[in-house]
């Protein structure tokens, strides 16, 4: 009964998955891109970088603004006066006199416009840079997010593979019990051969259904990736194959340039090398055009409205700021940048040679399993006509019960090891294609 109401389940989830519609691995991966929050916030990232550019190539737009002030002069400014050449004869006599008024006020239009700034290259470039660092950031997210989107939707095919084989292992084990329980019905089987059969048949239901809880989860998983709701919607998912080609490792090149970590690092790097430059040229001068058009009111008394104590004023200059001494450490941030270029080229070199080797020994054992999966598909049909021979002799009474069960144990545990070669095989693929940048 057991076994019956197992095949009707399946009837039932096969017949469900064909009212379903197929997602593909991309479908699934780019789902999973456009969801996750951690690659919505690198987007941010990347767009407050670019506002941050915006900003830098505004400073050479012009400025204007309107300017006011009400002013009090408690002590007036005072010169010396050479009175004397006002004589005739001229004469060397001097006088101190107070220039202005108590009270002034000042309105009018400033307009600047800077002419240079020798360190806006270095500074726009250095922006441009870190832009690109959040731009490959978020392309490394993406890239991680696709491996772990890859292996949870490669994972469910191969348990489902699995799954039919013991769909198949289930009806096979059940025909030796069915064989063995007429015996025992006759009194002609002992009782522990009965319970050998019983228990191949139930250990392969149970492998049947241990399947189908993985699948559960890794959809439920897959799901959440792809960021769906949290309810039991991943039950609906119906994955389409994937080509061959992806599983194999055989002849594939590598193509770690294209992974974004490294690209990262070099923007990262050329980013410090221009904020290096920058900051070097930070103290040079800066030069500016700067106009004024306005007026001034002098008085010796409150008297803001009165019209006939205002005089025109203007101005145009070229202004020039040249930082000598500024009261920072400037070879202590110069060294720091240094610092930071060498740590990242050496990480940049560590990390390449890290992926080189991961790629490597991730395509030595992919070939190693390869052949013992060989082996074993091999061992496989043999152990299967094992357990059909055995059926057979039973069956025409020259046969012993203890030879169908241990055939049947065999076959169970030779299914299983063949199981796991090829579960390790698809994780050293994944490994593979990972560490040598190659797409999906």
């Amino acid at each position: 009964m057991k076994r019956i109401s197992l095949l009707i389940t399946a009837l039932v989830i096969t017949i469900g998955s064909f009212s379903q519609k197929e997602i593909s691995l991309e479908t699934a991966i780019r789902s999973a891109i456009q969801n996750k929050n951690s690659i919505l916030a690198a987007r941010s990232a990347y767009i407050l970088d670019s506002l941050d550019g915006t900003d830098l190539k505004a400073r050479y737009r012009p400025k204007a603004s309107l300017e006011y002030a009400y002013q009090f002069n408690p002590v007036l400014a005072t010169s010396i006066v050479p009175v004397g050449q006002f004589a005739i004869p001229a004469t060397d006599k001097v006088a101190n006199l107070a220039f202005g008024t108590r009270w002034q006020q000042s309105a009018g239009l400033k307009v600047t416009q800077l002419v240079h700034d020798f360190s806006f290259k270095a500074s726009q470039l250095e922006n441009s840079f870190k832009q690109k660092v959040s731009q490959l950031d978020k392309q490394q997210l993406e890239y991680e997010l696709t491996y772990e989107v890859a292996k949870t939707y490669l994972g469910i095919l191969l348990l489902q593979d699995q799954q039919k084989t013991a769909s198949t292992d289930t009806a096979r084990t059940y025909n030796s019990f069915q064989l063995q329980d007429a015996r025992f019905k006759e009194g002609k089987l002992l009782r522990s051969d009965w319970n050998k059969a019983v228990l191949n048949h139930n250990n392969s239901v149970q492998a049947y259904e241990d399947y189908q809880f993985q699948i559960n989860e890794q959809k439920a998983y897959l799901s959440y990736l792809m960021g769906a709701a949290a309810d039991k919607s991943y039950s609906s998912l119906v994955l389409a194959p994937v080509p061959d080609s992806l599983l194999i490792t055989e002849q594939t090149e590598s193509a770690t340039s294209t992974i974004p970590l490294f690209g990262k690092l070099k923007a990262q790097q050329e980013s410090y090398k221009q904020a290096q430059l920058a900051e070097r040229k930070k103290n040079l001068p800066i030069i500016e055009l700067s106009g004024f058009l306005g007026a001034n009111q002098f008085t010796n008394n409150i008297d803001p409205f009165n019209g006939s104590a205002w005089f025109g004023v203007s101005n145009i200059a070229l202004n020039a700021k040249w930082n000598i001494f500024n009261g920072e450490n400037r070879q202590s941030r110069l060294r720091k940048y240094d610092e930071q270029i060498k740590k990242l080229e050496a990480d940049a070199k560590d990390q390449e040679l890290n992926y080189s080797q991961e790629a490597l020994r991730a395509r030595e054992n992919w070939l190693a399993l390869q052949s013992k999966k060989r082996s074993l598909e091999k061992n496989l049909l043999l152990y299967e006509e094992n357990v059909s021979i055995y059926q057979e002799r039973f069956k025409e009474g020259v046969g012993l019960s203890n030879d169908v069960n241990t055939a049947e144990l065999e076959l169970q545990q030779a299914r299983a090891s063949y199981n796991e070669v090829k579960y390790r095989q698809l994780l050293e693929v994944l490994r593979f294609r990972n560490a040598s940048g190659l797409k999906w």
